[in-house]
Order: structure tokens, then C-alpha cells, then sequence
């Protein structure tokens, strides 16, 4: 039973949020930014960056969100004696390789600390089906709590039609620029059929080797990153692109790409890979691509004068499920109803 403070109400939960790094987008996302939205139900949160000591703090509090760490072996010894629950989230494939070596993403020591953050922790929370299911099998208490979104955003205005050149969007860090790169020649062979800019906001200008004939070709605008601008760079895109290989690492990513475009109206177009699938209903809120991204891309752009209605039911899916209040609002319901 809850501990009472006065008239049998029970005291407010307090919870620890450890994370990785507050400079990586899984850390600000799914807990440096939730925080206040958790505060506004009631709970208490406390903020901090992981440190081998971090487990010393767990006692002061009713239960502690252990973000996407995989503890070494000593860590593990020291987390062991912590009483508190200990709600593990992750948003990635971490029990895998992020590229392959030797043509596999399989990683010894990466399953090893998954597998032993399983036989740690009370809860398993994570971004996604394919992630839990993962865990599902040696762990009994496993949800799926997607990565939040800001919706409160300038949302992009379609003209009817919407004017030439219309602007296709990669958001994104440089390390995953060779994504875009390898639709880079079938990007060309949609200019022919309707004009359009390739705008790109990153860490690291994307400077590809361009075809050296005298074709015409698109235009490639680079625009430096930055969170306080990237809310008003998303809204002036027609349409974002979300391309990815399909391979065991990529099909753990949480589609946070497209819930960007689809909060700010923008028509967001991703390969049907992972969580895309299930987010994507074709046509309705978005496109998914197979192989083909010329001849999809082909098929989007023609259907401009229906930008306004796909951005609008993007952002209705944004709204119903994937908000910051509904993401606290799953997160306080489950530590609520595990509350020892």
C-alpha cells in the first residue's frame, strides 16, 4: 500500500531519471523533455546524468527510470543491491551492432549487458514492438511506451496548389546521412518528372558527388542544426523523407523522423521498415516505400493538391497517440499501477 500523507491520499510519486547524456536525442527526448509533462500529474522527478554512482540516490526515491544504459559487469554488482524498482527504457536495438561487421550486427558483449539488464531491472519499457520483443520472453513485465513528440510546432501551410519547386526534407544527424545517400540516384530520377529542392538540416553539411553532365538536377540547401530552429525549418518543407536500409538495427528505430514531419503538417515519406509500417497508413497519413523510391516519389508529387489533407491526418495521429502529454500519461498510469 501506498505511504499516506493526510487524508488517506497517498503521497506523491518520486522518481529518479537517469540518461545517458543530455546531448543525445534519446536522452533529451524521451526523459529530460518528459520530465515536466510528468511533473504536471503529480510526480515528483529528479534529473541526472548516469555515473557508476548514480545507484547510491536510488533509495531516496519510489522508483528510478534507468535510460538505455548497458551496465558493465561491476556496474551490474553495485545496481544489484538497489531495492528501489527500476524501470529500464530503451528506444534502440542496443542488444545489436549499429553497422555490421563481417556482415553481421550480431554483438557478444552487446547481448551479454542486455541480457543481464533484463535479470536487473523490475520493468522493461521501450519504443516499440519489435523491441519488446526482444524481451518478452525472459522478462514478465515488458510495455511499449513510444518516443514523444512536440506538437505544439508551426505546422507548414499547403498552397493549393502548392508552388514550384516543391521542397522535399531529410532532418537528422550526419551519422545517418549515407541513408539519403544511397537514394541519392533515384532522387535524380524523379527531377525530370517534377521540379524540387532537397533541403537538409543536420550537424554536418550533406555535399554528395553530384552527376557531372550537363543534365539539369535539383538543388541541395544544407541548413546547421539546431533545436531552437528546427521546429520552424521543419514547417517550411512540403514533404520529409525518411529513408532506411532494412536490416535487423534499423528495423528497432522508433519512426521519430516521421512523427517530426507529420506534427508539423508536412507529408512524411519512409521506408516500410519497422515501426513505419505500423505508423504509416498509406495514402491517409503518409507513404511507405518498398525499393522504389523514384517511382513512389513520383507518384507523392503528383498528388500535391492532397498535401493538405495527408499533412492534416499526419498530424491527427500525432495528436491522438504520439504528444507529450499522452506519453506522460502512459508513463504515470504504468508507474502508478506497479507502485509498491
Amino acid at each position: 500500500m501506498p505511504i499516506s500523507s493526510q487524508a488517506g491520499a497517498p503521497t506523491a510519486l518520486k522518481v529518479l531519471m537517469i540518461y545517458q547524456d543530455a546531448a543525445l536525442p534519446s536522452s533529451r527526448i524521451r526523459i529530460i523533455q518528459l520530465a515536466p509533462y510528468l511533473e504536471k500529474l503529480g510526480i515528483q522527478c529528479t534529473l541526472m546524468p548516469y555515473t557508476r554512482w548514480t545507484c547510491l540516490k536510488a533509495r531516496h526515491y519510489d522508483a528510478v527510470i534507468l535510460q538505455k544504459k548497458l551496465l558493465s559487469f561491476w556496474d551490474y554488482c553495485l545496481w544489484k543491491r538497489v531495492k528501489t524498482p527500476i524501470y529500464f527504457d530503451f528506444d534502440d536495438a542496443i542488444f545489436l551492432r549499429d553497422t555490421p561487421k563481417a556482415g553481421s550486427y550480431h554483438s557478444a558483449t552487446r547481448r551479454r549487458r542486455f541480457k543481464r539488464m533484463l535479470r536487473l531491472v523490475n520493468h522493461v519499457v521501450a519504443g516499440n514492438e519489435y523491441l519488446t520483443g526482444h524481451c518478452a520472453a525472459t522478462h514478465a513485465s515488458v510495455h511499449i511506451i513510444p518516443s514523444p513528440v512536440p506538437h505544439n510546432v508551426p505546422q507548414r501551410q499547403h498552397e493549393q496548389p502548392n508552388t514550384y519547386p516543391i521542397k522535399l526534407g531529410w532532418l537528422g544527424t550526419a551519422g545517418n546521412l549515407h541513408m539519403l545517400q544511397a537514394i541519392l540516384p533515384q532522387l535524380e530520377k524523379v527531377y525530370p518528372h517534377t521540379p524540387f529542392e532537397l533541403h537538409i538540416m543536420s550537424d554536418q553539411p550533406f555535399a554528395p558527388a553530384r552527376p557531372t553532365d550537363d543534365r539539369e538536377t535539383f538543388n541541395i540547401i544544407n541548413t546547421a542544426w539546431s533545436l531552437t530552429s528546427q521546429d520552424d525549418w521543419l514547417a517550411t518543407l512540403d514533404v520529409g523523407l525518411m529513408p532506411m536500409a532494412n536490416t535487423p538495427w534499423t528495423q528497432g528505430k522508433c519512426a521519430y523522423k516521421l512523427l517530426q514531419y507529420m506534427a508539423a503538417n508536412v507529408v512524411a515519406v519512409g521506408s516500410s521498415v519497422g515501426m513505419n509500417q505500423s505508423l504509416i497508413s498509406e495514402g491517409v497519413n503518409g507513404f511507405l516505400v518498398d525499393d522504389d523510391w523514384a517511382r513512389q516519389l513520383v507518384h507523392v508529387l503528383k498528388q500535391n493538391e492532397a498535401f493538405h489533407r495527408i499533412g492534416k491526418a499526419g498530424r491527427t495521429t500525432v495528436e491522438q497517440h504520439y504528444t507529450y502529454e499522452a506519453i506522460a500519461a502512459n508513463w504515470s498510469s504504468l508507474l502508478q499501477s506497479t507502485r509498491t
